[in-house]
């Protein structure tokens, strides 16, 4: 199973809700939801009978921090309470408490649960938070392999892990990407590892923006499959590259270079780049935040292929 790991922005949930029914026989999102407390998404991925798990408790490292599970409880109503592929999540991390955690595995009894090791520092009480997990299993552990690999021995009386991976090797400027990166992916050996399902950030990587200016550089993302995992490729604008400003044609550039590569022709034809072709016969631009919704999309079809 296949478990992306997102944050809940309007592109990203425009992804989950476009991607066609069968990739999610494959995939179950995982959604930190910090980029506004709306559930208008949440009620069409319900009304869509579309699966994902909803952190409870998700932090904003560009806000206020730790949303309140009060806040989120406050969604599960309507559509959204009676979605039976509704599954609910818990960021245990240093302010994490182990009276917090039983309320939520002990809450919400319809729902299935998924408890996300993450965050760091973690909980000097861990013998506790083993505890209680054990009183009240949930579902799902779910680790990050560069913060929390760590714990798995520990817990490796439970038998439902998934592991996340940051394979997303980002760079500072646009201009920086090569045409080809190396993606790191636990695609191929998730299973040899023990482990229930894998997951990744997607080309995002386990970094939260707000959003940025005008580039110089337009650059977008397209993930492919490899003999040992997987590979980025990267389709970037070079006309007026030292000017900021005037993406549309800088994005008609790249576009028009994704559509054109060999190596997207021999890939599996997805909604995502289906978009992409779209976009560079219409010669339209449809702004920054769609490539990326295209980007994903392809993404997330691609691994529940794979897995």
């Amino acid at each position: 199973m296949y478990f992306p790991y997102l944050r809940g922005k309007q592109y990203e949930m425009q992804a989950l809700l476009s991607v066609p029914m069968a990739t999610y026989n494959k995939m179950l999102p995982i959604v930190e939801h910090v980029a506004t407390a709306s559930s208008r998404f949440f009620i069409r991925m319900a009304q869509q009978g579309r699966p994902f798990i909803l952190i409870m408790n998700p932090f904003h490292p560009r806000g206020s921090g730790r949303i309140s599970i009060a806040t989120i409880q406050s969604l599960l109503v309507g559509h959204l309470a009676a979605h039976i592929g509704l599954h609910l999540g818990y960021i245990v991390d240093q302010h994490a408490s182990p009276a917090e955690l039983q309320a939520f595995l002990t809450s919400n009894l319809n729902n299935e649960k998924a408890v996300i090791f993450r965050h760091i520092p973690l909980p000097a009480n861990m013998a506790t938070i083993d505890a209680v997990l054990r009183a009240n299993p949930p579902k799902y552990l779910v680790f990050d392999e560069t913060k929390s690999r760590r714990l798995r021995p520990s817990l490796n009386w439970h038998n439902g892990h998934v592991m996340l991976v940051d394979g997303f090797e980002r760079q500072e400027r646009n201009s920086d990407y090569p045409a080809l990166s190396n993606f790191e992916s636990n695609v191929s050996t998730w299973r040899t590892d023990g482990l229930v399902g894998m997951g990744d950030y997607l080309a995002n990587g386990d970094h939260f923006s707000q959003g940025g200016g005008q580039p110089k550089v337009v650059t977008l993302h397209l993930a492919g499959a490899s003999p040992t995992g997987l590979i980025m490729h990267h389709f970037s604008s070079t006309m007026n590259a030292g000017i900021q400003g005037a993406p549309a044609p800088k994005f008609a550039q790249a576009c028009n270079s994704l559509v054109n590569s060999t190596s997207v022709a021999a890939m599996p034809l997805s909604s995502g780049i289906t978009m992409f072709q779209q976009w560079d016969a219409a010669n339209h631009y449809p702004g920054l935040g769609s490539p990326k919704q295209a980007s994903m999309q392809h993404h997330l079809e691609l691994l529940a292929q794979l897995v």
